[in-house]
Formats: C-alpha cells, sequence, structure tokens
C-alpha cells in the first residue's frame, strides 16, 4: 500500500505543480516515475530490519 499511496501522491502533486506552469502532463508522469522509486524507498525504510 506504501507504493500505491506514494504513487498517486507524488503523481498528483506533480500534475498540480505542471498545472500551475502549463506542463500538467509531463509533470504528472514525471512525478509518477518518481512515485514509484520514493514508495520502494519507505518499503525499504520499514523492513530494513528484517
Amino acid at each position: 500500500m506504501q507504493v500505491i499511496g506514494a504513487i498517486v501522491a507524488c503523481a498528483a502533486a506533480g500534475y498540480g505543480i505542471g498545472s500551475l506552469v502549463g506542463l500538467a502532463v509531463p509533470l504528472g508522469l514525471l512525478g509518477l516515475f518518481v512515485g514509484v522509486f520514493v514508495g520502494l524507498a519507505l518499503v525499504y525504510v520499514r523492513y530494513r530490519r528484517i
């Protein structure tokens, strides 16, 4: 769930910022891919001790 939440949050943030500057779709897609890495980093930090 953390990965999906991070993907959605980063994509929404990218789309929101992109809509302010007129680049909604490219920044939304960039946020989507950044969200994958952020989500994986969150999972790694959470389960690092296992």
